[in-house]
């Protein structure tokens, strides 16, 4: 192998880590994201199981339950602050979550096709080193 195919090959392999770590923190956003828009479109619900409750641990389980979350979402949820109650709020969130789905779909599709990873690296290698966060 000459130092132009290891380079390609390190290269390839510094586009996949990074583009798989930024993977894994879109799809924690998206997750939680999820979650805090099934609390606040059930928010009434949430209030009231948390009313209902004797700690803030027996209130994040019974959100927990009645939305059906994993421990991180129901925390989440029951963090959620009036900051986060108005429509623009929202809307930003609503945005976020586009973009996070948008991340992923393009992160998943480099980190499937080794083809498009060597012409990645080939043609553009600058920009998606740097976009992708290789180390």
């Amino acid at each position: 192998m000459d130092d132009s195919t290891s380079a390609v090959d390190e290269q390839v392999e510094a586009i996949v880590k990074g583009a798989r770590l930024k993977l894994a923190s879109a799809r924690q956003r998206l997750h939680i994201l999820t979650a805090v828009f099934r609390g606040l479109d059930q928010w009434d619900a949430v209030i009231a199981s948390m009313r209902a409750s004797e700690s803030s641990v027996q209130g994040r389980e019974r959100v927990a339950e009645l939305l059906g979350l994993d421990e991180e979402q129901a925390s989440a949820v029951t963090g959620i602050t009036m900051a986060m109650l108005p429509q623009r709020e929202h809307r930003l969130m609503v945005e976020d979550y586009g973009r996070q789905e948008g991340t992923i779909a393009d992160l998943e599709s480099v980190v499937a096709s080794p083809e498009r990873l060597r012409e990645l690296v080939g043609t553009e290698r600058g920009s998606y080193l740097a976009r992708y966060g290789a180390e």
